[in-house]
């Protein structure tokens, strides 16, 4: 079988990375937390961290910043989708409390749903050839 499986949050981390190398952002961003979607459209939370873009530093080594800019994002998932696209993202300009139950409070992004996608590693016959979010599909 030429399919496996990994989390959803893997899947969004590789969408944050391609948004701090496509976006002219000072400041690194990351995971906050998902928020419930569905299928073919995830949308999640990213927040601005102490770690300057340009560093290159890991993303678990960066505390999220205090009074960062936190945007919204949406990215769509699907089999046919041939090449890789950069999260759509805006800016958060007021809390959304009700959005915040998708987790556990913490804003770990723990409370997510267990949600596994999909993977075709039949396209990607070389290590880096394509983007896992190229081929992902959610799986319910």
């Amino acid at each position: 079988d030429d399919n496996w499986i990994v989390p959803l949050s893997s899947v969004l981390s590789r969408a944050v990375d391609l948004y701090n190398t496509e976006q002219g952002n000072a400041w690194a961003f990351k995971l906050l937390y998902i928020i419930p979607s569905s299928s073919r459209v995830v949308q999640f939370i990213i927040k601005e961290t102490d770690c300057v873009r340009s560093e290159g530093k890991g993303l678990r080594e960066c505390p999220f910043r205090d009074g960062g800019l936190e945007r919204r994002c949406t990215i769509m998932l699907s089999e046919d989708q041939d090449t890789v696209t950069v999260p759509v993202c805006k800016t958060v300009t007021e809390k959304h409390s009700s959005l915040e139950t998708s987790g556990d409070g913490s804003g770990s992004g723990s409370g997510e749903r267990k949600q596994e996608t999909k993977i075709n590693r039949a396209r990607c016959r070389r290590p880096g050839s394509c983007s896992i979010i190229g081929f992902a599909t959610i799986r319910k």
